[in-house]
């Protein structure tokens, strides 16, 4: 499986972000599509970066209160790791656990075409595996990464 075929039963919407929307803007849109990550795009429409749930938490100390207000360039990842539409699921898994990401752009030519989680790729492996479609599925597969990450190599 790849990536194109996870998008093809995800769909390929992408919810961006302006550079200069606060960090309180971008939150209520992480938590109203239930979201854990939100592209950040500038006025072209070029990739700017990546805002993840990640990014917020670990800024909080740094701002405190007034993280809210802080521009979302100010604590966006802006080296952003990306795959394309072919890229395998295992490729994929291997690029989430050596950057220590769960949320991947996919880009095809100069294009975003999608984004794809650590819970995209487990739950379409994990159908693939069982032959049962992850809608099929009694419960959500689990996230590794939500039980903290294992460093020790």
């Amino acid at each position: 499986m790849n990536v194109r075929e996870i998008l093809d039963l995800k769909g390929d919407f992408v919810l961006t972000i302006e550079p200069d929307a606060t960090v309180g803007e971008a939150a209520a849109v992480l938590a109203e599509n239930h979201i854990g990550a939100i592209v950040v795009t500038d006025a072209a429409g070029s990739m700017a970066g990546i805002l993840s749930e990640r990014d917020v938490a670990v800024s909080l100390p740094k701002f405190g209160a007034s993280l809210g207000e802080v521009k979302v360039s100010e604590i966006m990842t802006a080296d952003v790791v990306s795959c394309d539409t072919e890229t395998t699921v295992k490729q994929v898994l291997d690029i989430m656990v050596s950057n220590g990401i769960r949320h991947l752009p996919v880009i095809e030519g100069e294009r975003l075409k999608g984004v794809v989680s650590l819970r995209d790729v487990v739950g379409n492996w994990l159908g693939a595996i069982t032959g049962d479609p992850v809608s099929d599925l009694d419960e959500a597969p689990l996230d590794p990464f939500s039980l903290g990450r294992n460093t020790a190599a």
